[in-house]
């Protein structure tokens, strides 16, 4: 009689046992398909920047928009064949370059704007 108590109460502490751990379970799995979906999200958000700054590039690249805003916002204008001319230090006095020129020929990153 007294191993059948012990056996039954071992099965109930286990049954009980398997039941919480059942429960455990069930909550981690809920926890971490909580955390795949903000994953998911995340990844969705970054796939969708990405694309947006592509078409940002592709846009900016476009001769179109280069020549716009040069235009506007550089004041440059279409230059004739006529108006080209040669420099060379011979013709420049001194054989210094004059100021506000760009000795290379680029423009400094702070003087071109995010948006066109």
């Amino acid at each position: 009689m007294l191993h059948k108590k012990h056996f039954l109460a071992l099965i109930i502490v286990t049954s009980v046992a398997f039941v919480f751990m059942l429960i455990y379970k069930q909550t981690w799995l809920t926890k971490l398909s909580y955390k795949q979906q903000e994953v998911e999200k995340k990844q969705n958000e970054l796939v969708e920047k990405k694309e947006a700054l592509t078409q940002k590039l592709y846009r900016l690249k476009n001769p179109r928009t280069v020549k716009k805003y040069a235009t506007r916002h550089l004041g440059m204008k279409k230059m004739s064949l006529k108006q080209a001319k040669k420099i060379t230090s011979e013709t420049i006095p001194n054989g210094t370059i004059p100021n506000g020129a760009i000795p290379n020929g680029t423009i400094p990153n702070n003087e071109i704007e995010e948006n066109v």
